[in-house]
C-alpha cells in the first residue's frame, strides 16, 4: 500500500490516504482525507453504535411486549404478501437449518401433530376428499399396485366354504349406512387379513360396517370392540 501524507492526498483530491503508522488506538489502516480519522476506528465505533441500538431495542421490546405484539400483528395483516415472501426467501437461504428445526419439532410433538391433523381433516371432509384425490393422481401406479395386492390378500384369505351372499349383505349395510348418515362407511375386517400377529379370514363373521375415517385410522390393527 502506497505511503502518502494527508496533505498530499488533499492536493491530489484523494478520499483516503495511508501513512503506514498506527493511530492512537493502534490500528494501521487507511484514513479519511476529510477528517484524518482511521477507518478501522470508524468501523469499530459503528459496530459499537449498532450494538447499543440493538440493546436499546431489546430493552424496549422487553418493557413493551404487548404493544410490540400488537404492532407485529398489525404489520403482518397489512403486509401479508411481503411477509410471506420474506419468509420464503429466508427458508431458501436457510433450508438445512429450517428442515432440521422442523424435523426436531415434529419428533418432539409427533402424537399431538398427528392428532391435530386427524381432527382437522375430520372437520373438513371436502378438503380430505381433495387431498385423497390429489394423492391418488400423483401416485396412481402405487395406489393401483396396493389395490392389486389387497385383492390377492382377499383371495388368499377366502376359504372354500365362503358365503358370498352374506358378504353382499354387509356391503348393502355399508351403502345403507352411508345413505342414511351422509358419511362414508367401510366394510372392515375385525381381524385384519394381514395383521401383525394374526391374520383373519374374508368371511361375513369377520366383517363389520364402520365409519371410513375410523377404518383408515385403524389401519391393520386388531380391534375387538
Amino acid at each position: 500500500m502506497e505511503i502518502i501524507t494527508r496533505k498530499e492526498a488533499q492536493e491530489q483530491g484523494l478520499p483516503r490516504y495511508f501513512t503506514g503508522k498506527p493511530c492512537k488506538r493502534g490500528h494501521i489502516d487507511n484514513r479519511l482525507t476529510s477528517v484524518g480519522q482511521c477507518l478501522a476506528c470508524n468501523k469499530q465505533r459503528y459496530e459499537q453504535d449498532i450494538e447499543q441500538i440493538k440493546d436499546r431495542g431489546r430493552q424496549w421490546r422487553q418493557k413493551n411486549k404487548e404493544h410490540k405484539r400488537a404492532m407485529d400483528k398489525a404489520y403482518r395483516k397489512n403486509n401479508r404478501d411481503k411477509v410471506r415472501q420474506g419468509w420464503r426467501d429466508w427458508v431458501k437461504r436457510n433450508k438445512a437449518h429450517h428442515d432440521a428445526v422442523r424435523k426436531d419439532y415434529y419428533e418432539k410433538n409427533k402424537e399431538r401433530i398427528i392428532s391435530l391433523q386427524k381432527q382437522y381433516l375430520k372437520n373438513n371432509p371436502e378438503l380430505r376428499k381433495k387431498i385423497s384425490l390429489d394423492y391418488y393422481y400423483r401416485n396412481k401406479d402405487k395406489v393401483d399396485a396396493l389395490n392389486r395386492l389387497r385383492q390377492k390378500q382377499v383371495k388368499v384369505a377366502t376359504p372354500s366354504w365362503y358365503n358370498a351372499a352374506s358378504v353382499r349383505l354387509k356391503i348393502k349395510e355399508r351403502d345403507t349406512m352411508a345413505r342414511l348418515t351422509g358419511l362414508a362407511h367401510h366394510v372392515d375386517h375385525r381381524i385384519p387379513l394381514k395383521g401383525e400377529n394374526v391374520c383373519g379370514l374374508h368371511i361375513a363373521e369377520n366383517l363389520r360396517v364402520i365409519l371410513a375415517r375410523d377404518n383408515l385410522s385403524k389401519s391393520n390393527k386388531w380391534e375387538t370392540n
